[in-house]
């Protein structure tokens, strides 16, 4: 098990400022979180930082600080009104990168306190962080007698960063076969390598774009997979299914790619979910993922997508493609890539969503229209699919600095361009971040 807390890049770096800005005395903070349990640990996705002003310290020393009764107490029902988990964050202005001593006694004594008043719903916990930025932090569950620890902070950004806490006993070793990769190394180092082993990926859709992400994935050294399709393989499908053949028609398309997956790297580790992403299944498993892919041909599973990956700060790479064929002859054809980041912007912000393409797709099943197959061509999708790829290494490695969110390929002009998008906060960034299993 280990567990996690999960924050955007600027709360992260607002959280810093605040309690490294007076390296004399012990600054403090609150951070509200949204909780997530999952099959590998508690993960706390944190909504909103606030920081704790002078005036509200009965002292602030360098050695210790201690909160007014008040405004402990504000907090707390800050935290029962929002049924949020609360995590009160301090510094310490020396070396000292852990709990001391009269933090334990503090805890002990205030910890209580917050679970009896939020009902002993939800865990708490605390977090500090030393002169230098290093950081451990620890919970509290309801019922329990004393803190656990709290092993990783995910850094929700561009690019993804893993910080272990101090008191982390589980610290992963490097151990990347330079053999095999040996080649890619050398444009991201060893420790990119093992980030791109230690992502878990989600692939919404494992037909014509979601096949040809898997496989790339496989080959790059991705080795934890989630693959997310109730349909099975037709004919039709083996123009652009990657690994399916004759054989493979009627078996479910998310074992045919399974299958394709471990041919490539037999020591991937593959879940494979037979539903549709509407499924309440289906989110839940979406919780224990770093980074989504979204490859399926409907805006109905994009706007359900866009809601989890701002719920559990996720960050979604979108891929689509299309063709568009007048009177025998194409006027248009491309793809569209879209890098949605918490924090940074949505799929709604990106205009990647159209409202009213959506709602008509919304309606009940025995009122849509017959809806004709689209054109569909391998080619097409290995393109756009390179791209959302290249994306995701510079997401996870941060080793092309790459800016653009939105990007646009059209192969009857040849070109490749970024999109000028808003990064404004949009009503979904707001109210949805970090919510987690609310």
């Amino acid at each position: 098990m280990a567990n996690k807390i999960v924050i955007t890049s600027e709360d992260f770096n607002h959280l810093t400022e605040n309690l490294l800005s007076d390296t004399s005395v012990e600054q403090g903070a609150a951070l509200f979180a949204g909780v997530a349990r999952t099959e590998t640990g508690l993960k706390f996705l944190i909504r909103e930082i606030i920081p704790i002003p002078s005036k509200d310290m009965v002292y602030q020393t360098s050695s210790g600080r201690r909160l007014k009764a008040s405004a402990f107490m504000a907090l707390a029902q800050k935290a029962a009104d929002e049924a949020l988990s609360l995590i009160m964050a301090h510094s310490h202005p020396g070396s000292l990168c852990t709990f001391s001593s009269v933090d334990d006694r503090n805890e002990a004594e205030v910890m209580p306190r917050l679970l009896m008043i939020t009902e002993d719903k939800l865990p708490h916990g605390t977090l500090v962080m030393d002169a230098t930025g290093r950081v451990d932090a620890r919970f509290w569950e309801p019922g329990s007698n004393g803190p656990k620890p709290i092993e990783w902070i995910l850094v929700v950004g561009r690019p993804l960063r893993s910080i272990t806490t101090t008191s982390n006993r589980q610290r992963k070793e490097t151990a990347v076969d330079l053999d095999r990769y040996g080649r890619q190394v050398k444009i991201f180092g060893v420790e990119g390598q093992q980030m791109i082993a230690d992502t878990t990926v989600a692939i919404i859709g494992a037909g014509g774009t979601g096949s040809v992400v898997a496989i790339q994935l496989a080959y790059l050294g991705v080795r934890q997979f989630i693959l997310f399709d109730d349909e099975r393989v037709v004919k039709s499908n083996l123009n652009r299914l990657l690994g399916a053949g004759p054989r493979d028609i009627e078996r479910y398309k998310v074992d045919v790619l399974a299958e394709a997956i471990l041919c490539v790297t037999p020591n991937a580790e593959v879940k494979k979910v037979y539903q549709r992403i509407d499924s309440p299944e289906a989110i839940k498993m979406l919780r224990d993922v770093e980074v989504l892919f979204v490859c399926t041909d409907n805006l109905v599973s994009r706007a359900i997508v866009n809601e989890a990956s701002l719920r559990y700060l996720i960050p979604l790479i979108d891929a689509g493609v299309g063709i568009n064929i007048q009177n025998n002859k194409i006027q248009r054809a491309g793809g569209v890539i879209h890098l949605a980041i918490p924090g940074e912007a949505c799929l709604q912000c990106l205009n990647g969503i159209d409202p009213v393409l959506l709602a008509m797709e919304s309606v009940p099943e025995g009122q849509k229209m017959v809806k004709k197959e689209p054109p569909s061509l391998m080619a097409l999708n290995s393109l756009a699919v390179s791209e959302a790829v290249i994306v995701f290494i510079d997401l996870v490695t941060g080793c092309l600095g790459l800016q653009e969110k939105k990007l646009m390929y059209d192969i009857t002009e040849s070109s490749l361009n970024a999109v000028e998008t808003s990064t404004r906060e949009c009503r979904y960034c707001r109210d949805l971040k970090g919510l987690g299993d609310q």
